[in-house]
């Protein structure tokens, strides 16, 4: 091997050298994964800028940052390292793009070609950029998204290097606080009014003006405390919507879209019809009667505290809607006995039981009710519930509970009413 050759060797294997090649550094690689179209030059140009500064290679983008050298010996390595570059960049470019700049064989030549083609500072694209400034707002989007369009807006317009002079006066510190204190207002400005009006004051009262970082920090802060709030507000919202629509009625008699295929009169089912299954006690055909009888045909003695949600329908009925209560036919049958049978004048037993007589056991009832909570064992809230009392009045059941009339006997969901 020559000695041209031997000294090129060691200057791009040495790491010491300013032509040191490492060996994952070929000619196939790519500076960025952001290819160059045209029009975000600005960016792809710090990418690539970033990515030679980190190889130790910048230098070579400028004439006078690693020149040609005149020693044979070094021309070798440095044309080493060029081609390398030159290479890089190509890759780092659209493939519509590399067809005309494959040419070039020197790389600040390169650089300089597609600095002049994409990225001259003419008057129409400053105008573009500025309109894009001035009409930028943040709209709604969330201030993350925001922030990051106006910072890459600042950067396509203001993020070259200005001019300074190499004086130690202050001057260049007072610009320097000038433009920033220039950016923050800007940003503020594209704010939304009505969720950041507030904090928007206190930066800008704030002796100096805060820096742009630290009022994007106190911005997001408070889109994160309003965003919390406002969760809680719908789920407010939601439980005062869903409490406001209507609440069951829980009144007397059949629903009035029933139908009877029977008498072909509304208001009830053929199940109910009084012309097919006879008129209840105390009940004529002449209208309703003084008083009202529980199932079975039985009449207890006296209106206790307690009674049930719904229309009796006499004793045939009472067997076949048994279920309604959750009873077997000889529950019913043994409950119904035990009706016709007066009992203490306590409201409970000495065994917790209710007593018998006060209460009306209706076998069609969804529900049954009482005024009385000391009837009632394993007292538990429940949603509101409206009821309409026999005076056309409505209060509203929001509590429930156990009745046991007997050993084998219990009603359950006993729905406790005030003013019964």
């Amino acid at each position: 091997m020559t000695t041209e050759g031997t000294k090129k060797v060691r200057l791009i294997h040495d790491p010491t050298s300013p032509y040191y090649i490492h060996p994952s550094e070929s000619a196939g690689n790519s500076l960025t994964k952001h290819l160059l179209k045209g029009d975000n030059y600005d960016i792809w140009e710090k990418t690539i800028i970033n990515a030679l500064e980190g190889r130790s290679r910048a230098g070579f983008l400028n004439p006078s940052g690693f020149p040609k050298p005149t020693d044979e010996q070094e021309l070798a390595a440095w044309k080493a390292n060029n081609s390398i570059i030159c290479s890089w960049i190509c890759n780092s470019v659209d493939e519509h793009i590399q067809p005309s700049i494959i040419s070039h064989k020197i790389a600040h030549e390169l650089w300089l070609d597609l600095k002049t083609r994409y990225g001259g500072s003419n008057g129409p694209r400053i105008h573009q950029l500025k309109s894009e400034f001035q009409s930028l707002r943040q709209k709604g989007q969330t201030v993350v998204v925001y922030y990051n369009q106006f910072v890459t807006l600042w950067n396509k317009l203001y993020g070259s290097v200005d001019p300074t002079c190499s004086c130690r006066c202050e001057a260049a510190a007072l610009i320097r606080a000038r433009e920033e204190q220039e950016k923050t207002h800007h940003f503020l400005l594209g704010l939304d009014d009505e969720q950041f009006g507030h904090i928007r004051s206190q930066i800008i009262a704030t002796e100096p003006v805060l820096d742009i970082h630290r009022a994007y920090a106190l911005i997001v802060q408070e889109e994160r405390h309003k965003s919390i709030v406002r969760g809680r507000d719908d789920r407010t919202d939601a439980l005062a919507f869903a409490m406001q629509r209507p609440a069951p009625t829980m009144g007397r008699g059949d629903p009035p879209n029933y139908s009877c295929t029977h008498c072909g009169k509304d208001g009830h089912s053929v199940d109910r019809c009084y012309q097919l299954h006879g008129y209840p006690p105390g009940k004529g055909r002449g209208g309703r009667g003084g008083g009202r009888t529980p199932s079975g045909g039985s009449s207890a003695p006296g209106r206790g505290t307690g009674r049930g949600v719904g229309s009796a329908t006499g004793g045939a009925n009472a067997a076949t809607n048994s279920n309604a209560l959750g009873l077997t036919p000889d529950q019913m049958t043994r409950l119904l006995s035990m009706l016709d049978v007066s009992s203490s004048d306590k409201d409970t037993g000495s065994n917790g039981e209710a007593s018998a007589r006060e209460w009306l056991i209706d076998s069609g009832a969804s529900h049954h009710m009482t005024g009385n909570i000391s009837l009632l064992t394993d007292v538990v809230p429940m949603a509101p519930c409206v009821i309409t009392l026999p005076n056309g009045t409505q209060t509203t059941a929001t509590r429930c509970g156990r009745v046991r009339l007997s050993p084998e006997v219990v009603l359950r969901g006993v729905l406790l009413v005030p003013h019964l």
